[in-house]
């Protein structure tokens, strides 16, 4: 399906009903739409001052716009210092709350995560490596997963280990 800026945005703050986590989401999304622009040239420069002071200046976090990512995004708490890597792939209605980290396996930056549509990742859960998180999944706070979790469970722990939901 073709990206749409405004059908995005629509699903964003339908899930995003605070002021400050729209904002994230509003500049998240204007940096995604300058990196697959025909205009990138124009907009990149006014899109990276929008980044650097709101996204990393005020917000702390790492949201780059190369980042596949589905619509009804939700970011409670602005998405405060949440670190994205810039391949990674993510589903629609993904909820990411704040100190989360989606991150590579050593040196090889294509080895990133894949959130499925309708995950649920909880304030400062790591996720690295090649791993898919599967449709619905809940990742715990403070989990660290290194192993793929399957649809509908939940990960939770060091290392992170499925629950029996």
């Amino acid at each position: 399906m073709r990206y749409s800026l405004l059908r995005y945005l629509r699903a964003d703050f339908a899930r995003n009903s605070r002021l400050f986590d729209r904002a994230t989401v509003l500049a998240f999304r204007l940096n995604q739409s300058a990196h697959r622009s025909r205009l990138k040239i124009i907009l990149k420069p006014l899109v990276k001052i929008l980044d650097l002071f709101w996204i990393q200046g005020v917000i702390g976090a790492e949201l780059p716009g190369s980042i596949e990512c589905g619509p009804g995004l939700r970011l409670p708490h602005g998405g405060r210092g949440v670190i994205i890597n810039a391949n990674a792939k993510i589903g629609a209605g993904v909820t990411i709350y704040h100190r989360v980290t989606i991150g590579q396996s050593g040196s090889d930056t294509f080895s990133v995560p894949k959130i499925e549509s309708d995950v649920y990742l909880g304030t400062g859960a790591t996720l690295f490596g090649g791993i898919t998180v599967g449709r619905g999944a809940k990742i715990g706070a403070g989990a660290v997963v290194s192993k793929d979790v399957p649809s509908g469970k939940t990960a939770v722990g060091v290392p992170a280990k499925f629950s029996l939901s």
